[in-house]
């Protein structure tokens, strides 16, 4: 199958049931094309151009977050192509039911949202860390995050590993 856009992909994901092929160009426009019938459904910008993107459904492929280099998620309902919800963070990663999201703050701060129901997003911070990455447990009740921060030598950076139950949002570890 020949998918024809007039520029370069930069990100490129399907869903989960492996019907949908999502894509963005460096101009920022997001196509959506139906692996059934080859035919692109939607073509939507969600960016401004020559903004790096990357990808993420949820678990049934009924929400797709968009996570842009210029700090903005965007998460879009799959059955009507609207925005939900927006975000100033990076690296989001749904939970395993697919209901909440997690992401690093600009700040560097963990937040956890359910961007379904428009609750504000919880703040997971200890100290002066400035998290790099985040990723569920397979069953949704801990977040792993990989920090770093500044040691008493200039020169020398600390890196942690810390879990947090989701459900009051402590750090356990």
């Amino acid at each position: 199958q020949t998918y024809d856009v007039t520029d370069f992909i930069q990100a490129a994901t399907i869903s989960p049931n492996g019907k949908i092929l999502a894509f963005v160009t460096a101009d920022g426009s997001l196509y959506l094309w139906n692996l059934d019938t080859k035919e692109l459904t939607t073509k939507t910008k969600p960016f401004k151009a020559h903004v790096r993107v990357r990808l993420f459904f949820n678990k049934d492929g009924s929400y797709l977050a968009i996570a842009g280099q210029d700090g903005k998620i965007k998460v879009i309902n799959m059955e009507d192509i609207s925005k939900v919800a927006s975000y100033d963070g990076r690296e989001p990663v749904f939970s395993p039911d697919g209901m909440n999201l997690a992401y690093i703050s600009s700040n560097g701060s963990i937040h956890l949202v359910s961007p379904f129901n428009k609750d504000e997003p919880k703040v997971l911070r200890e100290n002066n860390d400035r998290f790099v990455s985040i990723a569920f447990s397979p069953d949704g009740t801990l977040l792993f995050s990989g920090s770093s921060s500044a040691n008493d030598d200039q020169y020398k950076t600390k890196y942690k590993m810390k879990v947090w139950l989701i459900s009051d949002q402590t750090l356990l570890l």
